[in-house]
């Protein structure tokens, strides 16, 4: 049986990541401000996400001790594709339309985890896919605080998001 992995909705820019009912992490999104600041807790762990440079296109998580532990760069000024630096890792994070809106992180060219928009039930809702089923928290937080905005902007207020693990 494939785990249910979703980002449930506690409470104004508050999300719950879990799988079955087991809570993996916290993220909250102040998109009210302009640096976008967003807060993730992994196992009692705070992780900061900060939208740098002038244009705010460039990213970097930071770690309670203020180190930047992920960096997150377009691959030009004016791309829709990002070079993703975690440590020794390097991804590739791209939009795409898959039919709808998708942003997908890639390893070596290989989709790794996406979140993108499907339809259920003639309701559209997030749908995300992971290669292995064990990506790391933290890109899962990453990758939902890019596509929330999209997400909200085509989904009711009671937003479902559901996991369709690939192998």
């Amino acid at each position: 049986m494939i785990p249910l992995k979703q980002w449930i909705k506690s409470g104004e820019g508050q999300y719950l990541f879990k799988q079955d009912d087991v809570e993996l992490a916290s993220l909250f999104i102040d998109y009210k401000s302009n640096d976008r600041k967003a807060v993730i807790i992994i196992n009692g762990e705070a992780f900061t996400i900060l939208q740098t440079s002038f244009w705010k296109n460039h990213m970097a998580v930071t770690n309670a001790s203020n180190n930047t532990i992920i960096t997150i760069v377009p691959e030009k000024w004016y791309s829709s594709s990002f070079n993703v630096q975690w440590g020794a890792a390097n991804y590739q994070l791209k939009i795409r339309n898959n039919p709808l809106a998708e942003w997908v992180l890639q390893q070596d060219g290989k989709d790794v985890l996406a979140y993108g928009l499907k339809t259920a039930d003639r309701k559209v809702v997030t749908h995300i896919t992971e290669a292995n089923g064990d990506t790391a928290v933290i890109l899962h937080a990453i990758l939902w605080y890019l596509f929330w905005p999209i997400a909200t902007e085509n989904s009711s207020d009671n937003m479902m998001f559901l996991l369709m693990a690939t192998a």
